[in-house]
């Protein structure tokens, strides 16, 4: 007996040993992204969120000197949107270059990213490449711009669907795909508030549908329109929205929802845009609320954590106004079929229910998903040269303050937990700084 008890304990003690000597050669394995993570975690625990899935999201992304919105964007996008698909489209214009930003997230032995760089008009298959002369005319650099941004967009699809990929957002890198949660302020004749959020978390409030609502969709020119029975479906879905971000995915959303309308019979579906104003909240227990446990992070470096006064819900119409009028689109890439030809940097395609002009203009009510659009604070908005910005346009559109929209601070405590404190520190260096090299002497 004496024996077989050593024996046991023998065994034991070198089953135990095996296990913390496995463990130890899974984490030299790891690739590691930054010296400064102490929290030793098995490569398969790290990751195993990042493993390819039918819910990941693409993207397709022009940008020019946007080192101090990446960090956030891609942050957000991959917790939020489950994103690991980008292509980056760099105009030729800029001072500055996203690589180490962006080999913090490539290749599966970090985050399971695979993010391409497209830079020297690799893109463009135009005589409108290279940096346009200096005495280019304000026409030709909008021509200019507008052919870049087409030509990307048109080859970024074609990339992500050569790879077999999926839903795929069509966003600025001031722009972030969220849920169009139900709020306060949404018709109360077609939802009621069912429970309030609830006070130790930052959630929306649960909202229900009315059965007998009203029928109309909108009033124009006296004319009322009303709801389609597609339009009554979508209604009834945003009440089934996720009321906190960083629990359930965009890409899980669509792809659980992959049998109702919208998502069903159309490859390509406009969402409406949200503005945001340069506002800043004033009550510092709601501004605190977004910060982590146990990290510290500057909110005011960050767009979506500093700013939650927008605009009305509501198609922008008015064409007089210096703000954005139309919607920005999400397209299923693998059911394209076909020669592409893109319709527009709006519509994209010009299919399903993105055809014909009326497609542009997204409804806030029916929208399951949206896309924030901030003006960022007037030191982001004139960081780098751009011919389109101006003192007016960044008065107009800064100064909008009609509502208030709390959705967004829950991601980056989500973020946070998701991939642990040192990694989020690391992934997110440099977020919110702007170098004075972006201006041209």
């Amino acid at each position: 007996m004496i024996y077989v008890s050593n024996f046991f304990w023998l065994l034991l003690i070198v089953v135990v040993l095996f296990r913390i000597i496995f463990k130890l050669h899974i984490i030299s394995k790891g690739n590691l992204a930054h010296t400064d993570l102490e929290d030793f975690i098995p490569h398969d625990i790290i990751y195993s969120y990042s493993r390819p899935s039918e819910s990941d999201m693409s993207a397709c992304l022009l940008i020019k000197d946007e080192n101090n919105n990446l960090p956030e964007w891609i942050a957000y996008h991959y917790h939020v949107a489950q994103l690991r698909n980008l292509v980056i489209c760099m105009d030729p214009t800029s001072v500055s270059s996203p690589l180490e930003i962006i080999n913090r997230w490539n290749g599966t032995n970090k985050m399971g990213m695979s993010i391409d760089l497209w830079t020297n008009d690799s893109y463009i298959s135009s005589k409108l490449k290279g940096i346009p002369p200096t005495n280019a005319s304000y026409e030709n650099l909008q021509h200019r711009k507008g052919i870049r941004q087409q030509n990307c967009y048109l080859n970024c699809l074609k990339h992500h669907r050569k790879n077999g990929r999926k839903w795929t957002m069509f966003i600025d890198a001031d722009e972030y795909l969220t849920f169009n949660n139900i709020a306060d302020d949404d018709r109360k004749d077609i939802f009621n508030k069912v429970e309030n959020k609830k006070n130790d978390r930052i959630s929306s409030p649960k909202f229900g549908f009315l059965s007998n609502s009203s029928r109309v969709r909108m009033i124009i020119r006296g004319f009322s329109i009303e709801f389609t029975k597609s339009d009554k479906v979508c209604l009834k879905a945003r009440t089934r929205l996720p009321l906190e971000l960083g629990y359930k995915t965009i890409g899980e959303f669509l792809t659980n929802e992959s049998s109702y309308f919208p998502w069903s019979k159309s490859n390509c579906v406009v969402l409406p845009r949200l503005h945001f104003g340069n506002t800043e909240e004033i009550d510092q227990d709601i501004f605190n609320r977004s910060i982590p446990q146990n990290v510290s992070f500057d909110l005011k470096k960050f767009s979506t954590l500093r700013f939650f006064r927008r605009d009305l819900k509501e198609i922008y119409m008015n064409f007089n106004r210096n703000v954005p009028k139309f919607g920005k689109s999400i397209v299923d890439v693998s059911r394209v079929f076909g020669a592409v030809y893109l319709k527009s940097i709006h519509t994209i395609i010009d299919q399903d229910l993105c055809k014909g002009k009326s497609a542009t203009y997204a409804q806030f009510d029916t929208a399951l998903l949206r896309v924030n659009h901030y003006s960022m604070s007037r030191e982001s908005f004139f960081a780098k040269d751009d011919f389109r910005r101006s003192e007016e346009m960044y008065k107009e559109r800064s100064q909008i303050k009609v509502g208030t929209s709390y959705e967004m601070q829950s991601w980056l405590i989500s973020f946070v937990k998701k991939v642990g404190i040192n990694r989020a520190k690391y992934l997110l260096q440099g977020v919110g700084e702007i170098s004075k090299d972006w201006k041209r002497k």
